[in-house]
């Protein structure tokens, strides 16, 4: 798993059904035991993404 920041949220009808997508940059935070090869932007499927916001704004 990878920390990135979410670029611009999107959707797409796959199989029928509505999608919601995520296009994201990785930042280099890791927390598995092999890194990634690349920090190019991807675009993921957002059904299993955890949402935090950095610092102490709350």
């Amino acid at each position: 798993m990878t920390e990135a920041v979410v670029i611009k949220p999107t959707s797409a009808v796959i199989g029928g059904r509505v999608v919601p997508l995520l296009k994201v940059k990785p930042t280099g935070q890791e927390s598995g035991f092999v890194r990634r090869r690349s920090f190019r932007v991807e675009t993921i499927a957002a059904e299993h993404v955890a949402v935090t916001i950095p610092g102490d704004d709350l």
